[in-house]
């Protein structure tokens, strides 16, 4: 006799299931491996320096939104980025004339 399968892998036969994307982290650690080819002439200092603000702002990115650090991509909203560039922190919300003297 045949045994009903899982509820999730019924979803997952039609469609219907949830994928998780990577965190942060290891999307960048892709990317770096795929652009191996394009820093190939460059010495260690210099791909040293080309990692370096990469990996710095998605530290950064870690430390200003902790919650997101493990998990995926699709789940990094709007607000995440914002508080990252430190504009949630009150400076643009307190410059406003600033930033429409800035745009107009």
């Amino acid at each position: 006799m045949l045994q009903p399968e899982a509820p999730e892998v019924t979803q997952a036969l039609l469609g219907e299931a949830e994928f998780a994307l990577p965190p942060l982290r290891v999307v960048l650690g892709e990317y770096i491996d795929l652009t191996r080819t394009k820093n190939l002439r460059k010495s260690e200092h210099l791909k040293y320096l080309w990692k370096l603000p990469r990996e710095r702002a998605v530290a950064n990115f870690e430390k200003a939104v902790p919650q997101r650090k493990t998990s995926g991509i699709d789940k990094i909203a709007r607000e995440d980025a914002w508080s990252s560039r430190g504009f949630l922190d009150g400076y643009a919300l307190d410059n406003s004339s600033r930033s429409r003297a800035c745009f107009s």
